[in-house]
């Protein structure tokens, strides 16, 4: 019984024993294939770059939704071949981002509904419970059972900490690639370092132009790296004045006895729109050494950075760049020649200055008028602004005047025709100081400029003196914004708005014309070394400009250092587009912008002007002729209309050669130097005045009536 009982024992033992090392050994199994799958498969969330070239099937990365910029990158670098891309809470912004990209494959999201692709949805062939669409483990399984080979499955970084990459039905495959920092969460790989210099760009398209002038660099959320330094960028004003209410709910409703009002010290607020961009570079300034301010070289290109600077309080040290000109060229030199930021703290001022005049009259003269015109039954908002009441003040002024019968005035201008041989010429009678004038010195009396046209018909006149000056014209200065938007009327029919907003496009999205919003028509002496390029890039651009024989040794009265401020002239610079990809306006702006630039290296226009006195009974008659000996620059303008000038005595024509004393008859035929002004006898013209001619672009001040700051938001509150 012993024995048996020991017997039992033993084979049990034996059993247990082979049971435990079972055990064991299956233990050691899944913990062996538990960290492999961990180890594969669960991962920390963040974001993920495909390192497989091209990638395997069931590879991840994960992105945000809105990081167009991350994916770009990813795709330059040849991380993104295929894909499916799968945003569980935003599908537009994947469609945006693989149009935007161009990538292959299908946008996919999978949703309660059913699978939508490409925007497309395809409904459930049948119900689904909660168990198995409510986990997200279904939904990127049936993604990933969608990949073809060589696509990559792309999710959302939005997922809850629990779901790793076990239930995205990846296993061994599907190669990995961490770096969080990519996408603007964990550690920058140049934490730490010191002399960190950070380039603020007034705009993205600047910024790409400075990352380029570096050497390149990996975008982040906002920003770019570039080596230890950083490039990040504006849009436009990132602040603004607060309003009144900020300063004191009160002032919220508009109130007669408040008026006027005025807040010291001035605070300013980030504008709704930017402070997203904002919080990045508040972050990116408070770990830097040096600030470069990078932007526009005027007065509010100033004011944009500078603001930001003191909004933070940043007390390091801070460059300042002058970039007119996008080119890499261009951006490299003035890179390499940074100035202090202290040198402009006057064109920051005076900009302050603008800002808060139009603030405190937009804010103070509309409240007023609107309140005062309450009080009398008018039921609206009357916005009064610095820059835009005077000008609407102008055209109203001039309108009136225009539809005003009575404010027409009527002067009279006598002229004589006279023979000398086969030449028959006009001569203009001078007024003397007894004859009846009006404010402007013309004739003003009809009855006596009759006559004066009476008493010199058929009467010899005699030659009292001629005179014949040679002289030379030089071609016309490079434009600024205000010249250009003349011509650019004048000759293309286009409002000024609309020569902004091409220039705006020349220089940001082709790098065609240096800064467009320059008031100088000069340019520097050191930028007569780019000259040769520039004009091959012209002549490139723009075939039919070949055959003009510029000089690029002539240096124009252009070339002058003393006369340019913050800005140079519009011109071109040295990139070189394909004509027939700009649009019809686009193309007009630039043929402008260049014929200007190659007029500076062509020979003055030259010429010969005789001027003759004649005196025919006691009244002096003067004839003014020019002749172009050479026309040198001028014959790039051979096409265009001559500008509008209603006061010019001079002809143009061949001189022709008196003597003194020498006798003419008096034929008593009229030349008429305008077309469509009646003259009513032989010998004299009688011009009434036509009334003011309405504003245009080309009579106003400025192209721009309104301010670049709106005025205060006041329709909101005028309540």
């Amino acid at each position: 019984m012993k024995s048996h009982a020991e017997s039992f024992f033993a084979r049990a033992c034996r059993v247990l024993a082979l049971f435990g090392v079972g055990v064991l050994f299956i233990l050691l199994l899944l913990y062996a294939c538990g960290a492999r799958i961990n180890r594969t498969n669960s991962l920390p969330r963040g974001m993920y770059w495909v390192v497989s070239k091209p990638p395997a099937r069931g590879d991840i990365v994960t992105f945000w939704p809105s990081d167009c910029a991350e994916m770009k990158l990813a795709r330059e670098r040849g991380y993104i071949h295929h894909g499916v891309y799968n945003q569980t809470n935003g599908v537009g912004y994947a469609l945006m981002m693989k149009r935007y990209l161009g990538l292959p494959g299908d946008v996919v999201s999978v949703t309660d509904d059913g699978i939508i692709i490409n925007g497309a949805l395809i409904p459930n062939t049948k119900p689904l419970t909660h168990d198995n669409i409510g986990d997200p483990l279904p939904r990127f399984r049936i993604a990933n059972y969608m990949l073809k080979e060589n696509e990559a499955l792309f999710v959302s970084n939005h997922l809850p900490r629990s779901y790793d990459a076990r239930y995205f039905g990846i296993q061994e495959h599907g190669k990995l690639w961490k770096s969080s920092y990519l996408s603007g969460h964990g550690e920058s790989p140049h934490k730490g370092e010191t002399n960190t210099m950070l380039y603020i760009a007034e705009k993205p398209e600047l910024a790409r132009a400075i990352i380029e002038a570096l050497g390149g660099g990996e975008t982040m959320r906002g920003y770019c790296e570039c080596g230890k330094h950083r490039v990040t960028w504006c849009f436009g004003h990132m602040l603004e004045l607060c309003q009144p209410e900020d300063y004191d709910p009160s002032f919220k409703q508009w109130n007669m006895d408040a008026l006027p009002l005025s807040f010291a010290p001035w605070r300013k607020k980030p504008l709704a729109k930017s402070q997203e961009q904002l919080a990045v570079i508040i972050d990116l300034i408070k770990k830097a050494d040096t600030v470069v301010h990078a932007g526009d070289p005027d007065p509010e290109g100033q004011l944009l950075v500078d603001e930001i600077l003191e909004y933070v309080k940043f007390s390091g040290t801070v460059k300042r760049v002058l970039i007119n000109d996008n080119t890499p060229a261009v951006v490299k030199k003035a890179l390499a020649n940074m100035r202090d930021n202290a040198e402009f703290a006057g064109l920051s001022r005076s900009a302050l200055a603008r800002e808060l005049g139009d603030f405190l009259s937009g804010i103070n003269l509309t409240r007023l008028y609107t309140l005062a015109a309450r009080r009398a039954g008018f039921d609206s908002m009357l916005s009064v602004g610095r820059v835009q009441t005077p000008i609407l003040g102008m055209v109203v002024r001039r309108d009136r005047e225009f539809a005003d019968p009575n404010n027409r005035s009527t002067y009279y201008a006598v002229h004589g025709t006279f023979s000398a041989g086969e030449v028959q010429f006009t001569a203009t009678y001078q007024i003397k100081p007894d004859d009846p004038q009006d404010d402007k010195g013309r004739l003003s009396d009809p009855a006596h400029s009759q006559a004066i046209a009476d008493a010199i018909g058929g009467k010899p006149a005699v030659v009292k003196t001629h005179d014949v000056k040679q002289g030379e014209t030089p071609p016309p200065l490079p434009y600024n914004l205000l010249q250009l938007q003349i011509d650019a009327s004048r000759l293309c029919g286009l409002s000024p708005d609309k020569v902004k907003e091409t220039t705006q496009t020349l220089r940001e999205k082709y790098r065609l014309i240096t800064y467009n919003r320059s008031d100088s028509q000069y340019l520097s002496e050191e930028q007569h070394a780019d000259v040769p390029a520039v004009l091959s890039s012209i002549t490139a651009n723009l075939p039919d400009y070949s055959q003009i024989a510029a000089d690029p040794a002539r240096k124009s009265r252009a070339f002058d250092s003393s006369k340019v401020t913050a800005h140079h002239a519009i011109i071109p610079t040295q990139s070189r587009v394909d004509e027939s990809r700009l649009t019809n306006d686009e193309r007009r702006i630039y043929r402008l912008i260049a014929r200007a630039y190659l007029a500076q290296f062509l020979p003055p226009e030259k010429w010969e002007r005789a001027t003759t006195t004649l005196d025919v009974e006691g009244h002096a008659f003067v004839r003014t002729a020019k002749h172009i000996t050479d026309p040198g620059w001028r014959s790039l303008y051979a096409g265009d209309p001559r500008p509008k000038d209603e006061d010019a005595e001079e002809e143009d024509g061949d001189t022709i050669t008196f003597t003194v004393g020498q006798e003419l008859p008096c034929t008593g035929s009229v030349r008429r130097k305008k077309p469509g002004r009646n003259r009513s006898t032989p010998c004299r013209r009688s011009l009434p005045t036509s009334p003011a001619s309405r504003s245009t672009s080309e009579t106003l001040p400025s192209g721009k009536v309104w301010s670049r700051r709106t005025r205060e938001k006041q329709a909101s509150t005028a309540a």
